[in-house]
């Protein structure tokens, strides 16, 4: 019997390891479907690693947005560890980079599980706009 997934979208930051660990739990379970992923802040090396796990993980079809895209792109993240040296950057290419909040609000849904790992400006941010609905939110962290 095949059981029904469940739609998420993800808030992440790349402070330290967790979320990515959590991007890419979310990424190959079979019950989960993986909407959307968001990024606080949402600097360009941090839009390109996380395009490049969607990549490897093939699921280039999820929506990207970083927060107020692309207003952060050049702001320095700190993403040089052992840890984070381990992936590769996708600097360009599908998925496309959107803004947050618009990613958000066309996501989320009364049905729509969002997990937050990140500080919550973009959710904050699409809490601003009319019409944004959620099912359940779980804050990590």
């Amino acid at each position: 019997k095949v059981r029904p997934r469940t739609p998420y979208v993800f808030d992440m930051e790349t402070g330290d390891p967790d979320d990515v660990l959590t991007l890419l739990f979310l990424c190959a379970n079979s019950a989960v479907d993986l909407l959307a992923v968001t990024i606080t802040p949402g600097s360009g090396e941090q839009v390109a690693l996380v395009r490049w796990i969607l990549r490897e993980m093939k699921m280039t079809h999820i929506r990207l947005g970083a927060q107020q895209w692309p207003q952060h792109e050049r702001k320095k993240v700190n993403l040089g560890t052992n840890f984070y040296r381990c992936f590769g950057r996708a600097a360009a290419g599908a998925p496309a980079c959107e803004r947050a909040d618009t990613v958000l609000m066309e996501c989320c849904n009364e049905h729509v599980t969002l997990v937050t790992g990140a500080p919550l400006h973009n959710l904050g941010d699409a809490l601003q706009l009319d019409g944004f609905k959620l099912g359940r939110w779980v804050a990590q962290g």
